[in-house]
């Protein structure tokens, strides 16, 4: 019985240190159109977390097309580059600099230092692109 309590406690311990609540979620479109200001409280913690594959293009090599997701470009035939596709107005890196077979990357929580945020597709030529990238702010627990 002890040892049962005592893991409850770890849990709620846990559960409790790492609360988090989904504040807003959307797509970012690839033709370069910025999110709308999503709203942030000064001082408090949050964290990015991104997802999803789109195309920037025509680009193809040994036969495949490259796809490109938050921090990366790739197709199956060549190793991944660093890219990052998804840009933020406050300049946060996401991911922890390798790439993710899953394409979702999440940035190191930070406090909010403006009171908005707003996401969108970088690239030099939109009128070629496709998809769009699904982004999260997280509210984290203090």
């Amino acid at each position: 019985m002890r040892h049962f309590f005592l893991l409850l406690l770890n849990l709620s311990f846990f559960l409790t240190c790492h609360a988090e609540q989904i504040v807003w979620s959307g797509e970012v479109n690839s033709n370069g159109t910025p999110t709308v200001s999503i709203p942030l409280v000064l001082g408090q913690k949050y964290q990015i977390k991104a997802s999803g594959i789109v195309n920037l293009g025509k680009w193809w090599q040994q036969g495949k097309p490259f796809a490109n997701d938050a921090c990366y470009e790739f197709n199956p035939q060549l190793t991944p580059t660093a890219l990052q596709t998804l840009k933020n107005s406050l300049n946060l890196p996401l991911g922890d600099g390798s790439y993710h077979i899953n394409h979702v990357y999440e940035s190191a929580p930070f406090m909010a230092v403006q009171s908005g945020i707003h996401f969108w597709i970088y690239d030099t030529n939109y009128a070629d692109n496709s998809g769009s990238l699904h982004v999260e702010i997280l509210k984290l627990e203090n």
